[in-house]
């Protein structure tokens, strides 16, 4: 989210085939007990919602605070745009408002959000659309999972995204305390060689992120966002 930008679930799936495939899911009734009524049509109309590490609504925001190298980044993200497609999907149109403004359109596929294309400004010269789209995250996100995005960027540069999912750790920022998935990025820019870090919470979306390229190193740290849940 910031600019360049089911572990339970699958074992309790798990856990119910083998109980399917268990010779004893076959075993009669002892003659004479009483047979207990199932509840499975109840169960089963309970759905585990997965969790969403990037969440998109009308009017989202999210301010962020940061440095690189003495100097203070302050800017605020902001969910701007929702346009539906004839074909269902949803395109988001996010803004960040700091120095300069950027607008970015999103896309949420099935398990992953990908990034459409990119206008800094005004200016023309600088605005990309991304093919293929760029994946900047799958959605919801599991520890040692991979993917990878090619293509180009802004002024025709090539890029080459290998993205990677470290950790689930504990992140304090001025925000709050969460329990963040932490996704880290070699990202090969043109000769530019960039490591991207970036810790994202479940129903908040980007909390933390390090970007390092060439002994320079940019941090930016969640300070507030819009629809927090109250205490």
């Amino acid at each position: 989210m910031v600019k360049n930008n089911y572990a339970v679930v699958a074992v309790s799936v798990a856990l119910l085939g083998a109980l399917i495939s268990s010779p004893f899911s076959d075993c009669p009734a002892i003659a004479g007990a009483p047979v207990k009524k199932s509840n499975s049509s109840s169960a089963a109309s309970k759905k585990v919602v997965p969790p969403d590490y990037y969440p998109l609504a009308d009017t989202y925001w999210w301010k962020f605070k940061g440095n690189s190298g003495g100097n203070s980044i302050d800017f605020t993200l902001k969910v701007v745009g929702i346009e539906k497609q004839p074909d269902g999907r949803i395109i988001y149109q996010l803004d960040t408002c700091g120095q300069q403004v950027v607008h970015d359109w999103y896309v949420k596929e099935k398990s992953a959000v990908l990034r459409l294309k990119e206008y800094y400004g005004d200016n023309a010269k600088l605005r990309i659309s991304y093919e293929p789209p760029y994946c900047i995250l799958h959605n919801p996100l599991l520890v040692g999972d991979k993917w990878s995005w090619q293509g180009k960027g802004l002024m025709d540069v090539s890029i080459n995204d290998q993205s990677r999912v470290e950790a689930e750790e504990d992140v304090e920022v001025p925000a709050g305390k969460f329990r963040a998935m932490r996704v880290v990025s070699d990202v090969q820019q043109g000769p530019a060689h960039v490591v991207k870090t970036y810790w994202y919470a479940p129903g908040v979306g980007l909390i933390k992120t390090k970007t390092e390229n060439n002994g320079i190193v940019i941090g930016t740290e969640l300070v507030d966002y819009s629809f927090k849940k109250k205490p």
